[in-house]
Order: structure tokens, then C-alpha cells, then sequence
């Protein structure tokens, strides 16, 4: 069995490169493929961005030393519960607004630059504005030698589709195996964004979803249409849920007293898709978060993984409980 995150949409040294974190049966190796020269427009496009942030210091440094100090930390806030969101809130797959914001941590030391992209979505809490996104990217982040150089500048940055970037303040809570990450800014404008619902109730097998996914090429089929600044394509892909395991690996069920950490679907993510929603067409509510994808053997195939929407109330307070 081999676990694919999606890590890509990485650049390192101005050079656009890919990088999966897998466990490979033994008998079969991973090659990386050699990066190609120059910027994609996709980078380009984010450093100007970050540039905007006037960033000073090695901030990464700081955020990573947040994440392994705030594991599984509960917020004194409550995440409210939408299973059945009203038609306001309930996710639209046909409209035009883009629902994800571009989550980057960007590094830079001279010439040497480094940039890890992932998706991510606006919670409905209280106080200020808080992202869910995965942790894998700054993991990734974590290992670059560009961190250790010396003037190195770097930091956290959101994008959303209109234009607008801010700096990530902190990182307020993490769950790294169920590749979870919680962000907040100070900048109150966040809230002028789009929130997401959340469902605090795993799907059935079999109930229909969309993903979405976001891609730096645009594919040779209907429905991928532009978005922030042209740099990448979105698209809402529909498929089913197929299953859940737990952390053992076993097959594990909704309804019962089962973990459910892993969920698969039909859909297999494209590079970047990472940290965006999976959401019950039925219902409009977000009932996952992309990691990747997974091949569990020759004749099945890839299929997408993602973590159960319900894992995300772990780092939230729950209704009715208050805690000192």
C-alpha cells in the first residue's frame, strides 16, 4: 500500500518540483523526477504576494515550534455544527465563487527560495478568523535546509481568489495524524470571506461528494475554470465514498463506536488539492478534508484519502462543556 500526500506545487530554488511523503512496499522505489528550470507563473505570482506582507524574520521557525507545542490543543471556542446547513450556508458546486483560500509558506534567503502550497477553507467560529488546512506542507517546510541560512526571511501566508493575502499570527492547533493544522490572523477582514458548514457526522459508505480540486494545468475536459489570478484551475469533482479505516489500518465504520481518522473516496486529488473540502452533495456540509490519495493495489487503483470532518471538532470546544 502506498499513501501519496499531495505535496506538490512546491518550489524550491525557483525550480517548480514535486515530492510525495509515502511508505513503499518493499521491493518498489520512488524516483524523484528531475525539477525543471526556471519560475512557474503560479510562484511568481505568490512572492509577489508575500511581498506585500513586508516580512521581517524567520517566522516559519516560530509557527513550527507552535505546531509541535499546540498538538492536539482545544480552543475555547466552539466550532458550530452544521449536518444540515440552511441554504445560505450549504455549499454550492455550481457557483462561481471560489470556496478555498491558497495557504503558503513561503522562505527565502537571497536567491533561494522555497515555497509549500496547500489548500485550506474558513471555519464559523467566534473571535478571530480561523483556517483549516493540512499539516503536511509544513512538515515539508520544516526539513528545508533554506531555513537554517542565514537572512533567511519567511512566513505563512493566505490567499484568497479576489486578491487578498494575509500573515498567518499562529498556528492555534494541530492534529498531525489526522494531518490537520488550524490557523488564525489578527486581520479582522478575513471575515468578509465565505465560511464553510461543517459536519460534525461522518457519511455513510456510498453517499455522493464533490472534492475539490485546484491545478496548475489546466486538464483536457469541462468545468476547470480559472482562479486566483489565473495561476490555477478549480473544479468541484463529484464520486462517492468508499470506506474508512482506522489508525491500524483496519476497516472501520460510521454509526458505530469505530475511529475514523482515514476516509476514501472515488475522486483522486490533483496536486495542491490538499486541505480543501470534501463536501455531501446532498446536504451541502463539508464532511472531509483532502490528504491525498492512496493505491492499495494494481487492480483498485488510486483513490482519494482524506480525514473525517468529525476529527476537526477535537480541537474545538465542545457545546455545553466549559472548561477554565
Amino acid at each position: 500500500m502506498v499513501l501519496n500526500r499531495q505535496k506538490t506545487l512546491v518550489s524550491l530554488l525557483c525550480s517548480k518540483w514535486s515530492r510525495h511523503f509515502a511508505q513503499v512496499v518493499p521491493g518498489f522505489t520512488i524516483r524523484e523526477a528531475n525539477p525543471p528550470a526556471g519560475i512557474s507563473p503560479l510562484d511568481r505570482y505568490l512572492f509577489e504576494k508575500a511581498e506585500q506582507l513586508n516580512i521581517n524574520g524567520n517566522r516559519a521557525v516560530n509557527l513550527l515550534q507552535q505546531y509541535d507545542r499546540r498538538r492536539g490543543h482545544e480552543l475555547k471556542t466552539v466550532l458550530q455544527a452544521e449536518s444540515r446547513p440552511s441554504r445560505e450556508r450549504a455549499v454550492q458546486v455550481d457557483s462561481t465563487t471560489c470556496p478555498i483560500f491558497l495557504i503558503a509558506h513561503v522562505a527565502k534567503s537571497g536567491d533561494d527560495k522555497k515555497i509549500c502550497i496547500s489548500s485550506g477553507f474558513r471555519l464559523q467560529t467566534d473571535g478571530s478568523p480561523v483556517l483549516i488546512t493540512c499539516a503536511h506542507t509544513l512538515e515539508e517546510i520544516q526539513f528545508s535546509s533554506i531555513l537554517s541560512l542565514e537572512n533567511t526571511t519567511s512566513t505563512t501566508c493566505i490567499l484568497s481568489d479576489n486578491g487578498c493575502v494575509w500573515q498567518v499570527a499562529e498556528i492555534v492547533s494541530s492534529l498531525p495524524r489526522h494531518d490537520l493544522l488550524l490557523l488564525q490572523t489578527d486581520d479582522s477582514t478575513l471575515f468578509e470571506h465565505q465560511s464553510l458548514p461543517v459536519s460534525p457526522y461522518p457519511a455513510s459508505v456510498n453517499t455522493t461528494v464533490a472534492a475539490h480540486f485546484v491545478t496548475e494545468t489546466k486538464p483536457n475536459e469541462d468545468g476547470w475554470t480559472p482562479c486566483f489570478n489565473g495561476t490555477l484551475f478549480r473544479k468541484w469533482v463529484t464520486g462517492t465514498v468508499i470506506g474508512y479505516k482506522d489508525f491500524a489500518g483496519n476497516e472501520a465504520k460510521p454509526g458505530t463506536y469505530d475511529s475514523l481518522p482515514h476516509m476514501f473516496f472515488t475522486q483522486v486529488p490533483t496536486p495542491g488539492s490538499s486541505g480543501g473540502p470534501v463536501i455531501d452533495l446532498d446536504t451541502g456540509a463539508v464532511i472531509g478534508l483532502i490528504r491525498g490519495s492512496q493505491l492499495d493495489n494494481r487492480l483498485s487503483g488510486l483513490r482519494g484519502w482524506g480525514t473525517s470532518a468529525e476529527s476537526i471538532y477535537e480541537m474545538f470546544t465542545l457545546p455545553g462543556i466549559h472548561r477554565s
